[in-house]
């Protein structure tokens, strides 16, 4: 069996394509063999943020520590600047 070799970029494109086909329907239309070639493409996507603690870890730092880091720099789902008083009661609970 040949295998072939991809860059990031181009399993990011594959997966991009495989999405694609999915969202519109046209995945069905394809044999069973192309959808299993996509999901095997798309097991091989790098997650960058993993790759970073993978990295931190192998540079010797204790594994905690590193998922810490990471965590830390996570963006917030909120925008905290438009976060106010006002949307907390005196016990310190969100109001809904």
């Amino acid at each position: 069996m040949p295998l072939i070799h991809l860059t990031n970029d181009e399993v990011y494109h594959m997966v991009k394509l495989y999405n694609h086909l999915r969202d519109i329907d046209m995945i069905d239309d394809l044999h069973l063999r192309v959808q299993t070639s996509f999901e095997k493409i798309q097991e091989q996507e790098v997650d960058p943020e993993a790759q970073k603690v993978e990295q931190c870890i192998i540079d010797g730092n204790d594994y905690k520590d590193c998922v810490d880091r990471m965590v830390e720099t996570m963006k917030s789902p909120v925008e905290l600047e438009n976060v106010t008083d006002a949307w907390y009661d005196k016990e310190g609970n969100l109001i809904p």
